[in-house]
């Protein structure tokens, strides 16, 4: 409970006091309930009503900043312009409070702000952008998570004061120039540990000191076509080698070994849509990376790339999984979960995989129209630490579908309980 909660009980139990030696004998006021009963009326109050009660006078803010600590701190305070110039100011979504009348902005932070976890403001037509900023940056010390979606100049020169507690930045937008050529964008988000760069053009990139020392999650897989560039990435690779987790737009061979060779602490590695095959001749080795991701790539990845230590791999190989990735996945010795979500596994992939990854856990396939039961059985019997097993058939009528899983399901029915899905049939060991 929080300390103005303290004050105004204590305040109420003064008036009690005066009330029992006989100087008060109207009736019973809002006033005159305890501080818990006034705590159950205010907590039947929606979010509209309960900010307006808070403007009436001091002890009612303290009772509705204590509601909204326990309803909505955890919920996302989404700023924006009213795009549909309807007339609701204040829009209420399961994980959100939408608020599209900025003279409210104000009485918002100023009653809840000191709760206020996670905001989002965005900036593409919002007039008066600079002066949200300001007064959010000013008036919630609690914030831990900061979503600006920008399309302005020198947004971070209005800054008063570090955001001391935020730990996730997300900057979406061409913002052009963070701030001025001088900007300590660290001592800005001093705790920051976790950072997203989503469709970002920044022009003075160069001459921004990108160094945060508890970064430990970067995301910069949906960057804008011009902004950038793979020396950049490089540069705050180099400025942040404590990074644990990194997810990226484009890269190649070339560049997948300078990260290898540069975060030896990194554990998640999610890699992006292309990757470029410039000359190349070599293993790449990540010796920390434990979760790997990896999205519509060529074989070259697959030739070259090894893990000492990933125990989970999401692979997107469409149209269909090779023989070579096969390969690759074979060379995972410690991999004990994996899930195709797009590229189906012929039948001599799948008997090759069983044959090469004896120490599966939880596996995730997509089967080609030409697979067997017997292949699938075989599959299901050879790893013995397997427990689940969700299986989705590619282009395969459903008559098909059903008379292979009838020839599956009597070879397994001792051992696995099967249950179908809309798309797919989950194998689950007994």
């Amino acid at each position: 409970m929080s300390s103005g909660i303290d004050k105004l009980k204590h305040l109420n139990e003064s008036f009690r006091c005066v009330q029992n030696d006989g100087l008060w004998t109207n009736k019973t006021k809002f006033t005159d309930l305890d501080v818990d009963c006034q705590l159950q009326i205010f907590d039947q109050l929606n979010f509209p009503t309960l900010l307006s009660v808070a403007e009436l006078n001091s002890e009612f803010s303290i009772l509705a900043a204590e509601i909204f600590r326990r309803k909505y701190r955890h919920k996302t305070i989404k700023i924006q312009e009213d795009f549909f110039n309807d007339d609701m100011a204040i829009i209420e979504f399961d994980d959100a409070i939408q608020i599209e009348n900025f003279d409210l902005v104000e009485s918002i932070f100023k009653h809840f702000g000191e709760f206020i976890l996670n905001v989002n403001i965005n900036f593409g037509k919002i007039r008066k952008y600079l002066d949200i900023i300001r007064f959010v940056n000013n008036n919630s010390d609690s914030l831990k998570k900061l979503r600006l979606e920008m399309y302005g100049e020198n947004v971070f020169d209005v800054i008063e004061k570090p955001f001391a507690n935020v730990e996730y930045v997300c900057i979406v937008g061409e913002c052009k120039r963070l701030g001025n050529d001088k900007l300590n964008f660290s001592a800005i988000f001093p705790k920051m540990r976790r950072l997203t760069l989503k469709d970002s053009r920044v022009t003075n990139r160069t001459s921004i000191d990108l160094k945060f020392p508890h970064l430990e999650h970067l995301n910069m897989a949906f960057l804008h076509p011009c902004g950038f560039s793979e020396d950049d990435i490089k540069n705050m690779i180099e400025k942040n080698p404590q990074l644990r987790s990194l997810s990226l737009h484009y890269t190649t061979l070339n560049f997948l070994q300078f990260l290898s060779q540069n975060l030896h602490s990194l554990e998640y590695l999610d890699l992006p849509y292309i990757i470029t095959h410039p000359s190349y001749e070599g293993y790449i080795n990540f010796n920390s990376v434990k979760r790997l991701e990896v999205r519509a790539i060529s074989d070259y990845f697959a030739k070259y790339a090894t893990f000492e230590q990933l125990h989970e791999l999401e692979l997107d190989s469409a149209p269909y999984v090779s023989s070579l990735w096969i390969e690759f996945i074979g060379r995972i010795t410690n991999l004990t979960k994996l899930k195709i979500i797009d590229g189906e596994i012929h039948d001599a992939e799948l008997a090759m995989l069983t044959d090469r990854v004896p120490n599966l856990i939880d596996a995730s396939l997509i089967l080609g129209a030409g697979i067997e039961a017997e292949t699938i059985v075989a599959f299901l019997q050879r790893n013995i630490n397997l427990n689940r097993v969700n299986l989705i058939f590619y282009q395969m009528s459903e008559g098909l579908v059903e008379f292979k899983f009838n020839i599956l399901r009597n070879a397994i029915e001792n051992n696995w309980k099967i249950s179908k899905t809309m798309f797919s049939y989950l194998i689950e060991r007994i």
